[in-house]
Protein backbone atom coordinates (compact mmCIF):
# COMPACT_ATOMS: atom_id res chain seq x y z
CA UNK A 1 0.00 0.00 0.00
CA UNK A 2 1.37 3.15 -0.97
CA UNK A 3 2.28 5.55 1.73
CA UNK A 4 1.45 9.43 2.51
CA UNK A 5 4.11 11.47 1.24
CA UNK A 6 5.38 13.32 4.11
CA UNK A 7 4.45 16.62 4.72
CA UNK A 8 7.05 17.84 7.09
CA UNK A 9 10.40 18.86 5.33
CA UNK A 10 12.75 16.20 6.43
CA UNK A 11 16.24 16.69 7.92
CA UNK A 12 18.24 15.40 4.75
CA UNK A 13 21.83 15.83 6.57
CA UNK A 14 20.48 13.05 8.84
CA UNK A 15 18.47 10.62 6.41
CA UNK A 16 21.74 11.05 4.11
CA UNK A 17 23.77 9.04 6.93
CA UNK A 18 21.32 6.60 6.91
CA UNK A 19 21.57 5.72 3.27
CA UNK A 20 23.78 2.27 1.79
CA UNK A 21 25.60 4.86 -0.38
CA UNK A 22 27.15 6.96 2.40
CA UNK A 23 27.44 3.85 4.54
CA UNK A 24 29.89 2.44 2.13
CA UNK A 25 31.95 5.29 1.06
CA UNK A 26 32.28 5.73 4.80
CA UNK A 27 33.58 1.76 4.98
CA UNK A 28 35.97 2.98 3.00
CA UNK A 29 37.15 5.78 4.44
CA UNK A 30 37.51 3.57 7.29
CA UNK A 31 39.37 1.03 5.27
CA UNK A 32 41.60 3.46 4.56
CA UNK A 33 42.25 4.77 8.19
CA UNK A 34 43.34 1.38 9.19
CA UNK A 35 45.76 1.11 5.99
CA UNK A 36 47.50 4.28 7.77
CA UNK A 37 48.13 2.02 11.19
CA UNK A 38 49.01 -1.19 9.06
CA UNK A 39 51.62 1.26 7.08
CA UNK A 40 52.76 2.48 10.22
CA UNK A 41 53.70 -0.77 11.87
CA UNK A 42 56.32 -1.43 9.63
CA UNK A 43 57.92 0.70 11.46
CA UNK A 44 58.11 -1.08 15.07
CA UNK A 45 60.42 -3.96 15.91
CA UNK A 46 59.44 -7.35 15.28
CA UNK A 47 59.64 -10.38 17.79
CA UNK A 48 58.78 -13.78 16.63
CA UNK A 49 59.27 -16.47 18.89
CA UNK A 50 59.71 -20.24 17.73
CA UNK A 51 60.14 -23.88 18.56
CA UNK A 52 60.02 -27.58 17.73
CA UNK A 53 60.25 -31.22 18.79
CA UNK A 54 62.38 -33.63 16.91
CA UNK A 55 62.72 -37.75 17.74
CA UNK A 56 65.27 -39.30 16.35
CA UNK A 57 64.60 -43.24 17.74
CA UNK A 58 62.79 -46.14 15.86
CA UNK A 59 60.57 -46.80 18.95
CA UNK A 60 57.98 -44.53 20.02
CA UNK A 61 58.48 -46.10 24.04
CA UNK A 62 60.39 -44.77 25.88
CA UNK A 63 61.87 -41.94 23.88
CA UNK A 64 65.16 -42.06 24.38
CA UNK A 65 66.50 -39.86 21.82
CA UNK A 66 63.76 -36.56 21.97
CA UNK A 67 65.80 -32.97 21.02
CA UNK A 68 64.03 -30.19 21.99
CA UNK A 69 65.17 -26.47 19.77
CA UNK A 70 63.88 -23.17 20.69
CA UNK A 71 64.75 -19.69 18.87
CA UNK A 72 63.23 -15.95 19.45
CA UNK A 73 64.31 -13.07 16.49
CA UNK A 74 63.80 -9.96 16.99
CA UNK A 75 64.36 -7.87 14.19
CA UNK A 76 64.57 -3.90 14.10
CA UNK A 77 64.03 -1.79 10.69
CA UNK A 78 66.89 0.92 10.41
CA UNK A 79 66.75 1.62 7.05
CA UNK A 80 64.71 0.30 3.81
CA UNK A 81 65.21 2.89 1.29
CA UNK A 82 62.17 5.13 2.91
CA UNK A 83 59.59 2.17 1.58
CA UNK A 84 57.76 2.36 4.45
CA UNK A 85 57.98 6.29 5.18
CA UNK A 86 56.22 6.29 1.40
CA UNK A 87 54.29 3.86 1.95
CA UNK A 88 52.96 5.61 5.30
CA UNK A 89 52.71 8.99 3.67
CA UNK A 90 50.75 7.28 0.46
CA UNK A 91 48.36 5.34 2.95
CA UNK A 92 47.88 8.98 4.57
CA UNK A 93 47.01 10.70 1.24
CA UNK A 94 44.70 7.79 0.38
CA UNK A 95 42.77 8.73 4.01
CA UNK A 96 42.61 12.43 3.34
CA UNK A 97 40.94 11.29 -0.51
CA UNK A 98 38.68 9.07 1.03
CA UNK A 99 37.96 11.62 3.56
CA UNK A 100 36.81 13.84 0.75
CA UNK A 101 35.15 11.49 -1.08
CA UNK A 102 32.75 10.77 2.13
CA UNK A 103 32.23 14.26 1.82
CA UNK A 104 30.96 14.66 -1.45
CA UNK A 105 29.28 11.35 -1.44
CA UNK A 106 27.13 12.87 1.36
CA UNK A 107 26.46 15.73 -0.26
CA UNK A 108 25.25 14.19 -3.61
CA UNK A 109 22.51 11.47 -0.90
CA UNK A 110 21.56 15.09 0.23
CA UNK A 111 20.91 16.29 -3.04
CA UNK A 112 19.60 13.22 -4.20
CA UNK A 113 17.26 12.90 -1.66
CA UNK A 114 16.13 16.56 -1.70
CA UNK A 115 15.29 15.98 -5.52
CA UNK A 116 13.39 12.39 -4.71
CA UNK A 117 11.14 14.13 -2.32
CA UNK A 118 10.42 16.90 -4.08
CA UNK A 119 9.06 14.99 -6.89
CA UNK A 120 7.21 12.99 -4.49
CA UNK A 121 5.66 16.08 -2.91
CA UNK A 122 4.94 16.99 -6.50
CA UNK A 123 3.68 13.91 -7.31
CA UNK A 124 1.04 13.49 -4.27
CA UNK A 125 -0.55 17.01 -5.16
CA UNK A 126 -0.54 16.47 -8.63
CA UNK A 127 -2.89 12.72 -7.64
CA UNK A 128 -4.99 14.99 -5.43
CA UNK A 129 -5.81 17.62 -8.03
CA UNK A 130 -6.24 15.12 -10.81
CA UNK A 131 -8.78 12.70 -8.29
CA UNK A 132 -10.66 16.10 -7.84
CA UNK A 133 -10.85 16.83 -11.22
CA UNK A 134 -11.68 12.78 -12.60
CA UNK A 135 -14.74 13.22 -9.88
CA UNK A 136 -15.70 17.01 -11.19
CA UNK A 137 -15.71 15.18 -14.35
CA UNK A 138 -17.99 11.60 -13.40
CA UNK A 139 -20.23 13.90 -12.01
CA UNK A 140 -20.32 16.24 -15.28
CA UNK A 141 -20.79 13.27 -17.32
CA UNK A 142 -23.43 11.76 -14.68
CA UNK A 143 -25.51 14.85 -15.48
CA UNK A 144 -24.90 15.19 -18.88
CA UNK A 145 -26.00 11.51 -19.65
CA UNK A 146 -29.46 11.81 -17.79
CA UNK A 147 -29.82 15.46 -20.27
CA UNK A 148 -29.13 13.94 -23.59
CA UNK A 149 -31.60 10.80 -22.43
CA UNK A 150 -34.23 13.56 -22.04
CA UNK A 151 -33.19 15.92 -24.56
CA UNK A 152 -31.85 18.26 -23.15
CA UNK A 153 -28.56 17.37 -24.50
CA UNK A 154 -27.15 17.11 -28.11
CA UNK A 155 -25.34 14.05 -28.90
CA UNK A 156 -22.16 16.17 -29.82
CA UNK A 157 -22.14 17.76 -26.13
CA UNK A 158 -22.85 14.73 -24.93
CA UNK A 159 -20.08 13.06 -27.14
CA UNK A 160 -17.58 15.95 -25.67
CA UNK A 161 -18.54 15.47 -21.88
CA UNK A 162 -18.01 11.94 -22.51
CA UNK A 163 -14.37 12.60 -24.11
CA UNK A 164 -13.63 14.68 -21.05
CA UNK A 165 -14.24 11.86 -18.44
CA UNK A 166 -12.05 9.80 -20.28
CA UNK A 167 -9.11 11.73 -20.89
CA UNK A 168 -9.51 12.74 -16.84
CA UNK A 169 -9.65 9.45 -15.90
CA UNK A 170 -6.75 8.24 -18.40
CA UNK A 171 -4.63 11.54 -16.17
CA UNK A 172 -5.65 10.00 -12.67
CA UNK A 173 -4.16 6.69 -13.65
CA UNK A 174 -0.53 8.13 -15.51
CA UNK A 175 -0.55 10.49 -12.48
CA UNK A 176 -1.51 7.64 -10.04
CA UNK A 177 1.31 5.81 -11.60
CA UNK A 178 3.95 8.53 -11.97
CA UNK A 179 3.17 9.29 -7.60
CA UNK A 180 3.59 5.53 -7.14
CA UNK A 181 7.29 6.12 -8.89
CA UNK A 182 8.06 8.89 -7.15
CA UNK A 183 7.33 7.14 -4.02
CA UNK A 184 9.80 4.06 -5.03
CA UNK A 185 12.42 6.48 -6.33
CA UNK A 186 11.72 8.43 -2.39
CA UNK A 187 12.74 5.06 -1.35
CA UNK A 188 15.40 3.87 -3.33
CA UNK A 189 17.17 7.17 -2.86
CA UNK A 190 16.48 6.35 1.41
CA UNK A 191 17.87 2.39 0.72
CA UNK A 192 14.94 1.07 2.05
CA UNK A 193 14.18 -2.66 0.55
CA UNK A 194 10.44 -3.33 -0.91
CA UNK A 195 9.53 -5.92 1.99
CA UNK A 196 10.31 -4.09 5.71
Amino acid sequence: MPQDAPDVRPNFRELALTTPTYFASRSVADAAKEDIIIARANFLPSLSLNGEVRRQDESFWPEQQKQWGFGVTLSMPFFDGGRDWYSTKAASQTYLSRVEERTNVGRDVIAKLERAWASFQEAASKLTVDRTFRDAAVVRAEISRKKYNNGLLTFENWDIIENDLINRQKSYLSTKRDRVTAEASWEQTLGQGVLP
